[in-house]
């Protein structure tokens, strides 16, 4: 969890970020959350999420980062 905290920590400032960390948001709420008040109620406990989603959500996403720039690091931490 520390992991998913630093990534949302370093982009959550960035505007184009928000529609991947709201959904990122959604889906850890859902997988520990089953039994809330939604159309996904499940009391299994093997109960898994599947979150399908664009790859331009990430890519759209991208700035540069770090002393290289690199504009895909953003992409790249996001699938860690």
């Amino acid at each position: 969890l520390s992991s998913i905290q630093k990534f949302v920590r370093k982009y959550q400032p960035k505007i184009g970020s928000h529609s991947f960390l709201a959904g990122l948001h959604k889906f850890i709420h859902l997988q520990l959350t089953p039994k809330s008040e939604n159309k996904h109620q499940n009391s299994d406990p093997s109960y898994v999420v599947q979150w399908t989603f664009r790859g331009s959500v990430l890519t759209e996403a991208c700035v540069p980062t770090g002393v290289d720039g690199d504009e895909l690091s953003y992409a790249r931490e996001a699938l860690k």
